[in-house]
């Protein structure tokens, strides 16, 4: 079973913003960075009220559906369980 799906079955989600302003080139981006968590493709309104810089980045959301951890550009499986295991 892949992280995401590991983390859903805990109550948890991961949840990827890829900025782009096509839809389909953001789930080529996902699709070629190995993505599997749920993505939300963002554009450049996006980027300008939240200052985001670079893409892509993961949002940890947690059992109340509250954002507690994000993280932009890639990260390893074991940091992102780390990160999950904190709000279990």
């Amino acid at each position: 079973m892949d992280l995401a799906n590991e983390t859903r079955a805990k109550g948890m989600e991961m949840v990827t913003v890829i900025l782009h302003a096509n839809p389909r080139a953001a789930l080529a981006t996902a699709d070629r960075l190995g993505v599997t968590s749920p993505v939300l493709q963002g554009d450049s309104e996006l980027q300008h009220i939240f200052h985001v810089d670079a893409t892509p980045w993961t949002v940890i959301v947690d059992r109340h559906g509250k954002a507690v951890e994000a993280f932009r550009g890639g990260r390893s499986k074991a940091e992102y369980a780390a990160a999950i295991a904190k709000y279990l």
